[in-house]
């Protein structure tokens, strides 16, 4: 299972602070809408994939960010189009 943040169980101040003693680590930034997914990696910023929000969509970023050892993702939390990808990964 992939660790999950999402700005709306974090103040911003902790989620920097998570960053920081992360810095060696791989994360990922997910930027949800209602029929699509955007997945940025970091400290590699030129990895990007785009994904449907949907169940095929969920599997196909898991599958990303395994294969790219991350160790943390950050969610954008937009009124509940989240959920879903939250609990498949």
């Amino acid at each position: 299972m992939v660790p999950l943040l999402s700005r709306g169980q974090f103040s911003a101040s902790s989620i920097d602070e998570l960053l920081s003693q992360a810095e060696a680590s791989k994360y990922a930034g997910i930027d949800v809408a209602k029929g699509s997914l955007e997945c940025a990696l970091y400290p590699e910023t030129e990895r990007k994939l785009s994904a449907a929000n949907d169940a095929v969509g969920h599997q196909e970023i898991y599958a990303w960010l395994r294969q790219a050892g991350v160790s943390t993702v950050l969610v954008a939390a937009p009124g509940g189009y989240e959920q879903a990808l939250v609990l498949d990964l």
